[in-house]
């Protein structure tokens, strides 16, 4: 059973050497904060304890047994801008890598990146056709400092390689160009939700753009007005999440589907006609993975590109 911690950020202690061996980008992908570690158990607070792939990772990371400890997700924040009072400033200006691994993509990948260039107003590097391999792609976007990178959807094959080596968000283009207007935005009930919502938000401040949120029926969001006790929890993450797109002024749908993840998305976008889909990663993408290879299974490949966030550091 996984406490509760009604967390005073300005009582709490940390141990500095456990942090350093957790990224701190990491850190506040998960709102997943070490304590301290006893008897080859470490204590961690957590905004969502029951993301058992965070607790994987932090597990691999620290060497040690994680014991969650769950706090609303704005106390972990504000424990952080108090441990974390200086950080590194953000670069400059965003840097979008494109490239296509087929040239009937090209046409493709280019105009979609160059709209998301305009988006968030970032520079741009298109990567020659049939100057590269996959595995060289991979290795530049990781020893350049890319922002995003934006690629032609790759066999399933491919799919583990992908996840495990790049380090920031991409979008995988799966058909003819789209001017992205309708945007789909599935929420797992985890902190990565508000990172996704956040990446989203100069996307659809486009005229004519609007985005619907779709709480999967197996995350706790899905229990918004029932009987749960975790609703205190859940229902500030939701209203968070609306909030931000609220305060952009960008139009709002919110969406509620039965069934398993998968038929929720694809039935949503079969009847929606939407043009991206939003999904977060865990660890190395393996639920995200399952989502895209179930949909080339069943040939519902329906064409709409996917924009993917991850964990920003390789694991």
């Amino acid at each position: 059973m996984t406490l509760f911690l009604d967390l005073n950020c300005d009582q709490i202690s940390v141990d500095v050497a456990l942090l350093q061996r957790v990224p701190y980008e990491l850190i506040v992908y998960y709102l997943a904060l070490p304590l301290a570690q006893e008897n080859g158990r470490v204590s961690v607070v957590m905004a969502h304890p029951e993301n058992t792939a965070a607790i994987d990772t932090l597990q691999r990371l620290l060497q040690a047994e994680i014991v969650p400890v769950q706090a609303r997700s704005e106390a972990i924040q504000a424990a952080l801008q108090r441990i974390y009072p200086t950080l590194p400033p953000p670069p400059p200006q965003p840097h979008i890598m494109a490239w296509s691994h087929t040239p009937p993509q090209e046409t493709a990948v280019f105009a979609t990146a160059a709209l998301l260039r305009q988006a968030y107003h970032a520079e741009m590097e298109i990567l020659p056709v049939n100057g590269h391999t996959p595995a060289e792609v991979l290795t530049q976007a990781l020893s350049r400092q890319h922002t995003m990178a934006v690629l032609a959807a790759p066999p399933t094959s491919q799919l583990p390689d992908l996840f495990a080596r790049l380090s920031t968000p991409f979008v995988l283009v799966r058909g003819p160009y789209r001017p992205l207007r309708r945007i789909l935005v599935a929420l797992r009930g985890f902190s990565s939700d508000i990172q996704a919502v956040d990446w989203i938000v100069p996307l659809a401040q486009a005229p004519d753009t609007a985005v619907t949120l779709l709480p999967l029926a197996d995350s706790p969001l899905h229990q918004v007005g029932r009987a749960t006790h975790r609703s205190d929890l859940v229902e500030p993450h939701l209203e968070l999440c609306l909030a931000q797109l609220r305060n952009a002024n960008i139009p709002i749908h919110l969406k509620f589907r039965q069934g398993q993840p998968i038929h929720q998305i694809m039935n949503e976008l079969g009847q929606g006609n939407y043009d991206l889909l939003v999904v977060t990663a865990e660890a190395q993408g393996d639920y995200v993975q399952s989502i895209l290879a179930a949909m080339e299974e069943c040939h519902a490949h329906t064409g709409q590109p996917i924009f993917i966030l991850k964990p920003p550091q390789p694991l």
